[in-house]
């Protein structure tokens, strides 16, 4: 139960839909709310969020023709105040600032995931 939360946290945070799992045991809204506030927090994971849901979106119009889908709030709330597109390369330099301020257990596990150092 306890990792439940956390991945229901992240699927919504990048366009992902919920499993049923999670929305049988969760008060997803509740978990949507907490998502919604930790970016209203942490303005590094609110920016890594709205570029991968750009990207994220895109390929799901390009796929489907359909421009809703979970998080797809999260672009209305905060894509304003992250005027840019990513580019491969800005989105490459988002990631890696933003594992570069993760403490240090969490940033070793973050690169050895991706591959890095």
């Amino acid at each position: 139960m306890r990792a439940r939360r956390p991945a229901a946290l992240a699927n919504y945070l990048f366009g992902k839909p919920p499993s049923d799992v999670h929305q049988q045991t969760l008060d997803m809204e509740a978990a949507y709310d907490e998502a919604r506030e930790e970016l209203e927090n942490d303005r590094p994971l609110r920016e890594l969020v709205v570029q991968s849901l750009r990207v994220a979106s895109t390929i799901e119009f390009a796929k489907t023709s359909k421009s809703k889908f979970p998080g797809a709030d999260i672009l209305d709330m905060f894509g304003g105040e992250i005027p840019e597109a990513p580019t491969p390369d800005s989105y490459q330099t988002l990631l890696d600032n933003f594992i570069a301020a993760m403490p240090p257990s969490i940033r070793a596990a973050a690169e050895t995931y991706r591959g890095g150092n």
